[in-house]
Formats: C-alpha cells, structure tokens, sequence
C-alpha cells in the first residue's frame, strides 16, 4: 500500500487505486508512506499532499489472510486512543472541531476493538465473514485513518509509535509485525502515565492475543540498564514524538520500562 502511494506521487498525473488484502493497519487510508531501510530498520514517513484516489474494501478478501496480521492490525488500531487521548483532551483543542472528531474516533478504535476484538479473532480464525469481523476490518483501514487524518500531528502518534521506530534497530524485532511492536509500545507509555490499572486490563486482551508486552517478549531481555537508558532516549528524541507535544523525558521513560519488565515477569511467575 505505502509502496504504490509513495509511487503515485512520485509520477505527475498518477492516481492509485489501493484493494488492501490484509487488516494489519490503517495504510490503505492514510496519505503517508512509511520508509524502512533494506535491513528493516524504521526511517520514518514522508507525508503525501493527496489521500488515495479510490480505496475499495472487500472483507472477503482480508478474510483469507493469515490471522496474526489482524491481530496485528487489532494492536496498532488500539493504539490510536492510547496515543491521542492525553493530547487531544487538553482544554485547548475542545474548541476544535476536527480534533474533537479526531478524539471521537480514537474512541470508537478502543470501544469496538475492547467490545468485538476478541470475537472478530475468533471469526477470522474460523474464516467466517461475520458482522463482528467487518465492523473491525472497517475500524482498522478506515475508522483508525481518521484518528490522524483529523488531528493531524495531535493525533498521529506519540510513545507507542516511537517505540515501534525505534526498536527496529534491533534485528530480534524484525520478526514482528508492525502492530506487534506497537502493541508493546502503548505498553511502555501508559507505564509512563502510571496508568497500572489500564495495564492489567489491557494485558487481558494482550495474553488472549499472544501480544509483547515486555522487552523479554522480543528477546532483548540482554539488554543492560545503560543500553535501555540509551534506548529511551532515541525514543525522546524520534520526530513525530517531538512534534506531537507530548511531554516526556528520558529519564522517565526509562524508569517506565524498567518497571513494566518488572511488573510482566513478576505476573509472569505468579
């Protein structure tokens, strides 16, 4: 999808038609494409002046792909409330509109994905093309698009994105979806907030999912304190992250995933 977008604006006068075949994140929706270097490491994403000429949508076409990328899909569209709710409900944006849609969106991501998540696994796992799997389907391509289509730098990303960029310069990571990595990143920021209670709820639907919530979970659990430290600052210091005006630090984070890979493997041995 980020391949033929990218294509599209390169070449004057070039529509793209986008018929996505995965559910494994709002690409097909977003005018943006994601650049990775040959070895998979993240370089960030240049922004497109136009939205995709035609998106069409056909549920029984994602229904035949493999399942871990919907629920790949399921992660990164959560994410969208995660990341966007601190900044898009301080009092300056309610006067909005188009944040306020934007939050009302990132809403909708969570609601759906927390009510019918679960059961759309389950559906597309059995490949049975029920309302439960469409209505994600449309939630991942479409209604998380309009998250940062409508908030913009807002609401485009903050931790959990970062992370996931970031992490990519470890070659254990390349083996996960996007998604997968996000997933862990929401992790790393509501450990940020000290938002624990949103944590253990969360990790009900993480376990379910088989999602990584800790560096263990990715194999860098060799990583020393001074390497997570140095970690946490390349996530400070990632552009969208700045750019969003989401306050954070580097030495709170790094504080932040000590104590969640603390916390997972205290649960983990319980």
């Amino acid at each position: 999808m980020d391949t033929v977008k990218y294509a599209a604006a390169k070449s004057q006068g070039v529509n793209s038609i986008l018929i996505p075949t995965l559910a494994s994140n709002c690409a097909p929706w977003t005018p943006l494409s994601v650049m990775y270097s040959a070895d998979g490491v993240c370089l960030g994403f240049d922004i497109h002046i136009e939205q995709v000429g035609i998106l069409l949508i056909d549920p029984r076409l994602i229904l035949d792909s493999p399942v871990n990328y919907f629920i790949a899909g399921i992660a990164d569209t959560l994410a969208k409330w995660y990341e966007s709710d601190v900044t898009l409900s301080q009092p300056e944006h309610k006067t909005n509109a188009f944040l306020l849609m934007a939050h009302s969106a990132a809403l909708q991501c969570k609601e759906s994905i927390v009510q019918q998540g679960q059961q759309a696994v389950a559906d597309s796992r059995s490949r049975l093309l029920t309302p439960a799997f469409i209505q994600i389907v449309e939630t991942i391509i479409a209604i998380s698009g309009l998250v940062g289509g409508l908030g913009d730098r807002y609401a485009r990303t903050t931790i959990g994105h970062a992370v996931h960029d970031k992490i990519t310069i470890f070659p254990e990571t390349h083996a996960y979806l996007h998604g997968e990595k996000v997933a862990y990143g929401v992790m790393v920021q509501l450990a940020f907030e000290n938002k624990w209670s949103e944590i253990d709820q969360l990790s009900l639907l993480y376990d379910d999912l088989r999602l990584p919530k800790s560096l263990e979970n990715f194999q860098l659990n060799y990583l020393t304190d001074e390497q997570v430290d140095i970690f946490a600052g390349e996530i400070v210091r990632d552009k969208t992250l700045v750019n969003s005006g989401y306050p954070v630090s580097q030495k709170g984070l790094y504080q932040a995933m000590i104590s969640l890979e603390n916390a997972v493997k205290v649960k983990s041995n319980r």
